[in-house]
């Protein structure tokens, strides 16, 4: 497993609401933490808010000095770990809580400490529940293999 598993989605939407100002089925709870000028506007989509999280996700895993991946591919490997995170969002069918809390992180950048920005994404993408974060984390794993055997990353099922 890549990151730890949710604990359930209320502790999920309970972080996320009061760290990050994002909005669940209930409204917009926290959602005055920042002002609108400290804001970026992210859209609630998997190409987008997920598509950031696969990205930094992506830099995390091949940065660590625990990568596999050799460094001439890491920028092939983030690709492919982003588009594999962004295909599990897509074909899962994410509810919105996850996407919205990542969104909403994105949308305030420096809010948190960089040394916390890692726990809160996991809080966030954990939000997509147990079975759906396990499969993205297969996709991954498989995106990575992908790229160090050297084909064109495959992120399928």
């Amino acid at each position: 497993m890549l990151r730890p598993l949710l604990v359930g989605s209320a502790l999920v939407l309970a972080s996320c609401a009061t760290l990050f100002g994002c909005k669940g089925s209930g409204g917009d709870a926290g959602s005055s933490s920042a002002s609108p000028a400290s804001s970026i506007k992210v859209e609630r989509t998997c190409k987008d808010a997920v598509g950031r999280y696969g990205e930094h996700f992506g830099k995390s895993l091949v940065k660590d000095p625990k990568s596999p991946v050799p460094a001439d591919k890491h920028d092939k490997a983030v690709a492919a770990i982003k588009e594999a995170v962004i295909k599990s969002c897509e074909e899962d069918k994410w509810d919105s809580l996850p996407i919205d809390c990542l969104a909403s992180l994105f949308e305030k950048p420096g809010f948190l400490p960089p040394d916390k920005m890692d726990d809160a994404f996991t809080v966030c993408a954990n939000g997509a529940g147990k079975e759906k974060s396990a499969k993205m984390d297969d996709r991954v794993a498989r995106a990575m293999l992908d790229v160090m055997k050297g084909s064109a990353g495959s992120a399928s099922d």
